[in-house]
């Protein structure tokens, strides 16, 4: 999807949530989640599919807040599990999402995709 289409495709897309983070009045970071459904469980699911704090407000635990309010409504919907995707190269996210609980990180599920 282009850039350009970002928002109205969001907007349109039944299953998506996005949490914003507002500081003095403007937006320093998101959460794009998409709820699914657990096979396996049974239950709802929520996958945090983008998570993004402006370089000038990392440290400051706008990223932890973010993910609290997406546990808060996963859980308030009665969900399994949060998920995400994270690169295995990116030291920081994973420090974050380590701390607040996610893991353990092996053995690892591999996840591809097919471009259409």
């Amino acid at each position: 999807m282009a850039r350009a289409n970002l928002v109205p495709g969001l907007r349109e897309h039944a299953t998506a949530s996005i949490l914003l983070a507002a500081v003095a009045g403007g937006y320093v970071g998101v959460a794009v989640c998409v709820w699914g459904f657990s096979t396996f469980a049974g239950r709802p699911f929520l996958n945090v599919h983008d998570l993004t704090v402006l370089g000038a407000h990392q440290g400051r635990r706008i990223g932890r807040a973010l993910l609290a309010e997406a546990e808060r409504r996963a859980r308030e919907r009665g969900c399994c599990k949060l998920s995400l995707e994270v690169h295995d190269s990116n030291t920081r996210a994973r420090r974050l999402y380590e701390r607040f609980g996610f893991g353990p990180w092996s053995p690892a599920t591999l996840y591809v995709t097919k471009a259409l």
